[in-house]
């Protein structure tokens, strides 16, 4: 607890602030519990605006325990993103990140390459990041380590050197594991697992960029597409036997062991095909397709898949859609993310939360589900969900806030403060560039074979 530590405790202080469900109640039910002592509080802590405290002791306690490594200051959306105070997301727990991965030049033989791994502890995470096949797979397996670390870090209090986390090949789907680890005697990190029991996260790259978006209760998927081209084909062309055949009906559900055998329904297809514009056809079939496998990436199913059977409309959903409106100072950027209705066997379904973005051109769609609907076939996934049917009113609230957009962090801000300085130097700068002697004391310096 050094005095710069201590002279950034100072700066943030403790802010009052209305947090019970009536300003004027004075009981103790109408407060949060203070993160260290569990005791009602009125106040939050001055920087993140999210840890409640009932006193300057039990603030000064749980800073020196581990929440100086974890506090970010709460985004401002009227105020510019600086590196200074880097914001990670708009909605508290719900993380929207994009990874730049065309614009990170970072080379096999660099020492930025070799600090980065020097970083990471697990001996097996950094020979499965070196043996990779081709130096963009290495690249991309570095920058999704990084990415849940420091994600862990910032939502769930743990411990960046301590994350574990797996991708499963059966359901393609990525969580975290180990979460127990994470919870010290004295509840230091007892956020990871008792303030979301159910926290969820997925990740999806494209050619220029790598997603993660995160949930503390629902389940989550992403699926992107990068912007549209000429080269794609115009579906009235592409699907003109089908439109010429007249069909009148969707096609039947197949068994459940088989895949289906079209990508669109008779009804999805001729949405489609309706727009006057070739332009407009192609992005009505880039969201439909992105839809459903965003889906299916959601439930965790990659066999007998019913991709007639599943629709996300083409247009944003009315106000009767709970939660589907946005906010009027929300709803004035043309390029704001969009809820949409999503049907499955044409049935509607309420309890999913489907949005699209358009952010860079790309097109994005970030499905959330109910726990109890996810396909487990191993059981891994299951064991780290300690909710997996929640109470119906819980998970209405979870859902009920405004979809954030996308924001894009750079690759230094995946890294905990503490080792940007030698991040930098890593990079060749400083004030001595490359002269300048790196701190790798205490840390691991792998064995790096060429690609």
């Amino acid at each position: 607890f050094g005095k710069s530590s201590c002279h950034c405790w100072l700066q943030m202080g403790r802010v009052d602030i209305p947090l019970g469900p009536d300003p004027g109640a004075e009981t103790a039910e109408a407060f949060p519990r203070c993160a260290w002592c569990g005791d009602a509080s009125k106040t939050v802590c001055g920087r993140c605006k999210v840890r409640a405290y009932c006193s300057a002791e039990c603030q000064q306690l749980d800073w020196k325990s581990g929440h100086q490594t974890a506090c970010t200051p709460m985004v401002q959306r009227q105020l510019p993103v600086t590196e200074e105070h880097f914001q990670f997301y708009e909605v508290p727990y719900v993380a929207h990140w994009a990874i730049n991965l065309q614009n990170w030049k970072i080379k096999s033989n660099s020492k930025e390459y070799a600090f980065l791994l020097s970083r990471i502890p697990d001996a097996d995470v950094r020979r499965q990041i070196t043996t990779q096949r081709s130096w963009p797979q290495a690249k991309l397996a570095l920058a999704k380590e990084l990415a849940v670390r420091r994600m862990a870090e910032i939502l769930t209090q743990a411990m960046w050197t301590k994350v574990s986390w797996k991708h499963e090949d059966i359901s393609d789907r990525d969580f975290l594991r180990n979460r127990e680890e994470y919870v010290w005697t004295g509840q230091k990190y007892q956020n990871s697992n008792r303030r979301f029991p159910n926290f969820n996260f997925s990740m999806f790259d494209t050619d220029d960029y790598l997603f993660l978006v995160t949930h503390p209760l629902a389940i989550t998927g992403v699926y992107a597409s990068g912007p549209l081209t000429d080269a794609m084909p115009d579906p009235r062309e592409a699907f003109a036997e089908e439109l010429m055949d007249g069909q009148q009906t969707d096609i039947p559900r197949a068994s459940e062991e088989d895949e289906d055998s079209k990508m669109l329904g008779a009804t999805e297809l001729r949405d489609i095909c309706e727009a006057d514009s070739c332009r407009e056809r192609r992005a009505r079939l880039q969201h439909a397709l992105v839809g459903k496998f965003a889906y299916f990436r959601t439930l965790g199913q990659t066999t007998g898949r019913q991709w007639s059977q599943v629709v996300l409309g083409q247009h944003p959903v009315a106000e009767s859609v709970p939660g589907g409106t946005l906010d009027p100072d929300e709803a004035d950027g043309p390029w704001r993310p969009r809820r949409h209705p999503l049907q499955v066997a044409g049935t509607q379904q309420s309890r999913w939360r489907c949005e699209v973005h358009r952010w860079r051109e790309n097109h994005i769609v970030v499905c959330r589900g109910p726990p109890d609907e996810a396909m487990d076939p191993k059981g891994d996934f299951q064991q780290t969900q300690a909710k997996r049917f929640p109470e119906i009113d819980t998970f209405d609230k979870a859902l009920d806030h405004p979809e954030p957009e996308f924001i894009e962090v750079p690759i230094q801000q995946l890294l905990p403060e503490k080792w940007h300085s030698d991040y930098v130097r890593a990079c060749g700068g400083g004030e001595r560039g490359e002269q300048t002697r790196m701190n790798y004391s205490g840390y691991y310096q792998p064995d790096i074979p060429k690609i």
